[in-house]
């Protein structure tokens, strides 16, 4: 028997036609468009507010700042933007100086300043960084403490 070209054969395999060729931006579409999910057992990142609250101490009402640093002699003034003193801490007697920097009406320049403190805060173990050992928001000033590098500079 003699099969004419016309005629399938059935031990023949059948050809599946090609999908219509799709170009690029076509291809690119399609995957983007499919739900895709990647389960990650990552804790979801803090809230730039959520880190400063952790860095930034608030003093609660009827608690003084004297309450845990004898303060000393100033060693800076400037003025009323505030002052820097040499002070010892209650708990141990670490010398450290403090920063004593007055709250300002305008909160653009309040949250600013929170933002550089906790930045400085997370450079702070640098060795070129002498990191502070807290920060203390009270009703009117904050105070910033630094672990005291040497009791006197010498002068060139």
């Amino acid at each position: 028997m003699v099969r004419l070209p016309d005629e399938p054969s059935a031990t023949e395999p059948k050809v599946q036609e090609e999908p219509e060729k799709k170009s690029g931006m076509s291809r690119a579409r399609d995957r983007l468009s499919k739900n895709l999910s990647i389960a990650m057992p990552v804790k979801p990142p803090e809230s730039a507010t959520k880190k400063i609250d952790k860095i930034f101490r608030t003093l609660k009402p009827g608690e003084s700042i004297n309450n845990t640093y004898n303060f000393e002699e100033e060693i800076y003034s400037g003025g009323c933007k505030g002052r820097v003193l040499v002070a010892k801490r209650k708990t141990d007697g670490q010398e450290v100086v403090v920063k004593i920097r007055a709250k300002q009406n305008n909160r653009m320049n309040e949250r600013n300043w929170r933002t550089i403190m906790a930045q400085m805060h997370g450079i702070s173990t640098s060795d070129h960084v002498l990191g502070f050992s807290e920060i203390v928001e009270g009703e009117n000033e904050f105070f910033a403490a630094w672990l005291r590098a040497c009791k006197r500079l010498r002068r060139i």
